[in-house]
């Protein structure tokens, strides 16, 4: 077995200006780029609030039997899934495809640890992607290219102990 080690990584400061600065970073394994990521910083500016989402018609997590990712029939199960209490509240199971683009479900740390802003950037990229749900006449193995998430505050106290409900939509 082919031994994976860290051997390079990289910051930079892109932008550092008055009120915002912009970061970059790159890790490397084995000579190959495995991972990159921008971080931005701002001065606190007027606070915009709203909500349009609307909470789904599902049942609750503890009437839904976790997901096993290592018995699902999707050629595209990964590894890091594993660290996650997964339940499919939301279309179709992996393997199988239902048209609706929709997906989604309850999802906890396995080891039940406290939820910070490190643990929801985790778990935001960790649900298989919503566009293999969709009637497509091929399968797919879809990687994270592109994640971008916001935090506009860091009291993340609110936060529920249990599951929280992840959902995602791949629209026409």
């Amino acid at each position: 077995q082919r031994q994976m080690c860290i051997r390079d990584r990289s910051m930079r400061c892109v932008k550092a200006g008055r009120t915002t600065s912009m970061y970059t970073a790159e890790l490397i394994q084995n000579d190959r780029t495995i991972a990159m990521a921008n971080a931005h910083f701002a001065a606190k500016r007027l606070d915009a609030a709203f909500c349009d989402q609307v909470m789904p018609d599902v049942s609750p997590a503890s009437q839904i039997a976790p997901t096993d990712w290592q018995q699902t029939d999707s050629k595209f199960a990964v590894p890091f899934r594993q660290h996650f209490d997964q339940r499919i509240a939301i279309g179709p199971t992996p393997g199988t495809r239902d048209g609706s683009g929709r997906i989604g479900g309850w999802m906890r740390f396995m080891d039940c640890r406290p939820l910070d802003d490190i643990g929801l950037l985790a778990m935001s990229d960790a649900w298989y992607p919503s566009i293999i749900s969709r009637h497509l006449d091929y399968d797919v193995h879809v990687p994270t290219i592109d994640h971008t998430v916001h935090f506009l505050q860091n009291d993340f106290s609110a936060l529920p102990d249990d599951c929280l409900l992840y959902t995602s939509d791949a629209a026409d």
